[in-house]
């Protein structure tokens, strides 16, 4: 058993499970009470606000074949995303690669799952990485390694003070890739928590298709609809 699980099971016993939707201690074996559980599920099952169709034919996002749970536009979403951002533990992680797991064919092949790191100063801040703790339990379940091989270069500013332009701006060059940890891969997961503008994905993608990988599926949480572009708030959210 890893140490950030053995870790997460004992605070478990010693720190009530609170619910992500609304803060409220839950009893389930799920990260949600009973009524956000189910707001959950509607959640994941609705369909675009944009074009109206379901999220696996939605053709207006821009987005191409991305794969993700739900639509970045409503306040439990907001909660979501904002739990795994500031209180991310092996137990959401686990709980949301189960789920991802779900979203991807059953006949498909991957060669490694990957993703775009968090700031070294958000790392020291938070104490931890959710896109990494979601990728590594994502790839356990599916027996492939997860692989560090995506760093950022440099000092950038925070993608979600920016618009759409400047966010494509900002991650132009922010990323490279490690070409020896990539060199025998041609099939990637590429995972991140939430999609926006999509430009950090973009980015992403053009780096490891410049690395030789070949096929890259993009697997979210969250993903902005085209219209709505959400700014996400720090002032609320829940644990």
């Amino acid at each position: 058993m890893s140490t950030i699980k053995f870790t997460d099971r004992l605070l478990r016993l010693i720190v009530p499970l609170k619910c992500m939707g609304c803060g409220e201690v839950t009893l389930e074996n799920v990260p949600f009470c009973r009524n956000c559980l189910s707001e959950f599920a509607k959640l994941v099952k609705a369909k675009c606000p944009v074009c109206g169709r379901d999220k696996e034919n939605c053709i207006c996002a821009g987005y191409g074949k991305t794969k993700f749970l739900f639509y970045y536009d409503t306040k439990i979403s907001k909660r979501i995303i904002a739990s795994m951002k500031y209180h991310a533990t092996a137990f959401k992680a686990d709980y949301f690669a189960g789920l991802l797991m779900l979203q991807l064919p059953c006949d498909a092949n991957f060669d490694a799952v990957v993703f775009p790191p968090r700031s070294k100063k958000n790392i020291r801040r938070y104490g931890f990485d959710q896109s990494e703790m979601i990728a590594s339990a994502l790839a356990k379940k599916l027996c492939i390694p997860c692989l560090k091989a995506l760093h950022r270069t440099g000092h950038h500013k925070e993608q979600k003070l920016l618009s759409a332009e400047q966010r494509r701006k900002n991650v132009s060059g922010a990323f490279t890739a490690d070409a020896k940890s990539l060199s025998a891969v041609k099939k990637v997961i590429l995972f991140d928590d939430v999609m926006t503008t999509g430009a950090t994905i973009n980015e992403c993608t053009k780096i490891l298709k410049k690395s030789g990988v070949r096929k890259i599926t993009v697997l979210t949480l969250a993903r902005t609809p085209k219209s709505k572009r959400v700014a996400f708030s720090r002032k609320k959210y829940y644990t």
